[in-house]
């Protein structure tokens, strides 16, 4: 009986933690023919159906890890160590459609997207990237603000410069039970695989659903409206979890009867 209480507690406990963003009402749909090239007027006219709050490009998903690196290197660092960094390559909109906070500094601005020339570099070779870090990158990084501290990035290509412009809070991803690890984003949305589609606040999804699924048809019209809700793959996680639960709670209710 108190293993049945301990694990349902603490299923529950994962399951209700704050993620640092908010996953309800947030669709997933896979960045498919035109929607990157295409995405500002995309946006638009999902916006102007009134059923959808915002938009944005990512190039991975808010609950998985993915794209990581231990080629990213500030002043301080101890040149021994290597620390796992996860980068994530966005539209400007990202922060707002997903909800999560900036603590420190600013959102990403038009201005800080960058473009890549044919080599995979900026297209201005000296071009000094903007970007966001989570809270435990910002610890990483030594005392007091990570706002204008510098980083570099070694890479085949070459060298890239980087300045944070603002800082947001730690979020869950990969692994539920555990801590939010460093992660940088960048203001890349060309390299984008996932369009993220938040609804406005008190919008029936099924109506909400029916205007996007148009709104696809017309603008992308050489590929089928497939969507996930992130609320529902947040639950899948925890499948396996859900089965242990139910077969103690069996176990547990045999333990009484006998």
């Amino acid at each position: 009986i108190i293993s049945t209480i301990v694990i349902y507690q603490q299923i529950q406990h994962v399951k209700s933690r704050n993620l640092g963003y908010n996953k309800d009402n947030l669709l997933q749909i896979d960045a498919q023919g035109n929607i990157v090239k295409d995405f500002p007027a995309i946006k638009q006219d999902l916006i102007n159906t009134g059923m959808v709050k915002n938009a944005a490009l990512a190039d991975h998903t808010t609950l998985d890890g993915g794209n990581n690196t231990t080629s990213i290197y500030w002043q301080g660092k101890d040149p021994n160590s290597n620390i796992v960094i996860s980068q994530r390559l966005v539209s400007a909109e990202f922060m707002s459609t997903t909800g999560m906070h900036i603590i420190e500094g600013r959102n990403f601005q038009p201005t800080d997207e960058v473009r890549f020339g044919d080599n995979q570099m900026p297209k201005d070779s000296g071009e000094v990237m903007n970007v966001i870090v989570t809270e435990s990158m910002e610890k990483l990084l030594g005392k007091g603000s990570a706002i204008g501290k510098t980083l570099q990035r070694q890479t085949d290509k070459g060298t890239f410069h980087m300045q944070v412009t603002g800082v947001i809070k730690d979020y869950v991803y990969g692994d539920m039970y555990g801590q939010s690890a460093p992660v940088v984003f960048y203001d890349i949305p060309q390299a984008a695989s996932l369009l993220y589609v938040k609804l406005a606040p008190q919008s029936n999804p099924e109506n909400a659903l029916a205007k996007i699924a148009a709104v696809m048809k017309k603008d992308n019209p050489a590929y089928p409206f497939e969507y996930k809700f992130v609320d529902d793959q947040f639950n899948q996680m925890f499948l396996s979890e859900m089965l242990i639960s139910k077969l103690s709670r069996v176990f547990a209710a045999l333990a009484i009867l006998i």
